[in-house]
């Protein structure tokens, strides 16, 4: 007669949620008000000065709303400007991604020597690459 034994887990403490909130917000705290100073107030305020006719250096006294942008859009050299920008984005999104995707999937293939580092460029490399099973 075979008798059947059944695994249980052992448990585990965890500490309850409200536990870790304060130790979550602790660690993310300072991400977010870098986050916020160095890149959302920024933003903020350059959407405040561009609806002010403002030369950089007195105070902001004269709103002119939505003409900065209008007078932005008709100029055909800062549309020849973004038309440009566009045309970098493209290419560089066209060639710059399949380009690291075929480097990425050969350097995740197995190939004949890959624990030699003969063909890595850097010891990181190396080391990551020598360390898999």
């Amino acid at each position: 007669m075979t008798t059947i034994r059944t695994l249980t887990r052992p448990e585990v403490r965890t500490p309850s949620t409200t536990k870790k909130w304060p130790i979550v917000m602790g660690f993310l705290a300072p991400a977010l008000l870098l986050y916020f100073v160095f890149v959302l107030w920024p933003i903020i305020q350059a959407m405040h000065y561009s609806v002010y006719h403002w030369n950089g250096l007195e105070p902001l006294t004269d709103f002119v709303g939505f003409n900065n942008f209008t007078k932005a859009f008709g100029d055909p050299v800062f549309r020849s400007a973004l038309y440009h920008n566009f045309i970098i984005l493209g290419l560089s999104l066209a060639l710059q991604l399949p380009f690291a995707l075929f480097l990425a999937v050969m350097l995740d293939q197995n190939l004949k020597g890959e624990h030699s580092c003969g063909c890595c460029s850097s010891p990181r490399m190396c080391s990551a690459r020598s360390s898999r099973p």
